[in-house]
């Protein structure tokens, strides 16, 4: 699994950022974008993960990537669950969205 996170959460979280020279090669669990998102409440955060292939959002609660990426396997698979995943994936790797 790939996460690209965004410089704030990077830093908010501790980690060194590094140079990634592997495209991913399976679509699940692929490729994953994060960024922190505020939650309008003084110090409450949430951290979105969104797939590249599938478009799926996932929100965990903190700010710290570590403790999110130990509760995200569990929330993937919830909303995986909740949305008949195997109509999903299906549909979404037989007619994947093109680039321009």
């Amino acid at each position: 699994m790939i996460i690209r996170a965004t410089k704030k959460l990077l830093n908010t979280s501790g980690i060194k950022p590094e140079k990634n020279l592997h495209e991913s090669d399976t679509p699940l669990p692929g490729e994953w974008y994060a960024g922190l998102v505020s939650t309008g409440k003084q110090g409450k955060m949430l951290i979105h993960f969104l797939h590249t292939s599938t478009i799926l959002s996932i929100l965990c609660p903190g700010k710290s990537l570590n403790k999110a990426l130990q509760v995200f396997p569990n929330r993937v698979e919830r909303l995986l669950q909740r949305l008949d995943s195997s109509k999903i994936v299906i549909l979404r790797f037989i007619n994947p969205i093109k680039s321009a």
